[in-house]
């Protein structure tokens, strides 16, 4: 008995303190979101296509997304679109939608940064067969989690890798996704510009 209550209280306290540094994983992340908002926002943008697999198949999805970067997160908003085909179908899907994302910085430092990235979009499907008739169309609403990985190789390059998973329902859009490429690091090459050569940027930009 003595043996059994010891165990139940170890169990217990184990479970505590388990509990505790979870509180305080969600904590941490909410009180760095909440700072983030409060932070100036910037511009932020660019092309924001990915890799991905349908029904087994190798497709793009491209992209392009615009919004704000407040240090720790940001907040994009993004258009979508891909073509698919169906070879047994004898027809050709096309998926456009938008998306609005979170980007939750995990980690930055000189060489590593690691983000996690969580989008929801709202769009539609259309599919056509060989001709461009109509066969069927429906709305889609994709969720889209990844994470994105960039290390510095050289002060101002480095590479990108990002992987996750979309889900989207029965349209046969769910599936993988990825991407990878380089990385130019134009705040660092901003400022050495203007420590270098402070002439050779307009005063309005400096």
């Amino acid at each position: 008995m003595r043996r059994l209550i010891l165990t139940m209280v170890c169990w217990l306290n184990g479970s505590l303190w388990a509990q505790s540094d979870s509180v305080w994983a969600l904590s941490h992340w909410r009180d760095t979101l909440r700072s983030s908002f409060c932070q100036p926002a910037y511009p932020s943008g660019g092309l924001d296509s990915r890799r991905s697999y349908l029904a087994g198949l190798p497709v793009t999805i491209q992209g392009i997304r615009a919004g704000v970067d407040m240090g720790a997160a940001g907040l994009y908003l993004g258009y979508y679109h891909c073509p698919y085909s169906r070879v047994e179908s004898q027809s050709e899907f096309r998926y456009r939608y938008v998306s609005a994302s979170l980007d939750y910085r995990l980690h930055d430092s000189w060489r590593w940064q690691l983000w996690g990235i969580a989008q929801l979009g709202l769009g539609a499907y259309s599919q056509r067969d060989l001709q461009g008739l109509e066969l069927s169309s429906g709305a889609i609403l994709p969720v889209e989690v990844s994470v994105l990985a960039s290390v510095r190789i050289a002060r101002y390059f480095g590479v990108t890798g990002a992987i996750g998973a979309r889900v989207a329902g029965g349209t046969y859009f769910s599936g993988p996704i990825y991407t990878y490429g380089l990385k130019i690091y134009g705040g660092t090459l901003w400022s050495d510009l203007k420590k270098e050569c402070p002439g050779c940027i307009p005063r309005a930009l400096r």
